[in-house]
């Protein structure tokens, strides 16, 4: 290539998992003039921060929130507790009638989603919320059908 050519190859390989797994840029470049230079440095600026600040960590999850489910019989109300438990994210309803139901299956899925299941007596509810800082909205599916649930952290 000439010298007076202003190129640029860029090739970056991303390694990004989840669950304590890293993230690691590999880069390879050719820059011949000052605006590209400058392009590059943000490229590369923009490409480590936005995928490493991206998505809910369990650390956000964390701690007690609570939950309202405005039903056509009245408004339930209750918190929620999210935890590790050796070494795994783990969680409890607790309802405002003092019973506490163990949370099955709880992963937190891409775009902030966190999904778990409870079985309160003999039915599997399931239970999608969407985080979005400290609030979350979501959906409950019972065997009656899907129920709005709402809440937010108040630990």
């Amino acid at each position: 290539m000439e010298n007076n050519e202003k190129t640029i190859f860029i090739n970056i390989l991303y390694l990004l998992t989840l669950e304590g797994q890293f993230y690691a840029p590999t880069i390879i470049i050719h820059l011949q003039s000052e605006k590209m230079k400058k392009l590059f440095v943000l490229l590369v600026i923009l490409g480590v921060t936005i995928p490493t600040f991206a998505g809910l960590k369990e650390k956000d999850l964390i701690g007690k929130w609570n939950y309202r489910v405005i039903m056509d019989e009245g408004t339930l109300t209750g918190t929620l507790m999210f935890m590790l438990k050796e070494g795994k994210l783990a969680g409890d309803v607790h309802t405002d009638d003092g019973e506490i139901i163990p949370m099955d299956n709880l992963e937190i899925r891409d775009n902030n989603a966190v999904y778990f299941e409870i079985t309160p007596e003999y039915d599997v509810m399931k239970i999608l919320m969407t985080v979005s800082g400290k609030k979350y909205e979501g959906t409950i599916e019972t065997f009656d059908g899907t129920i709005e649930v709402t809440g937010e952290k108040i630990e």
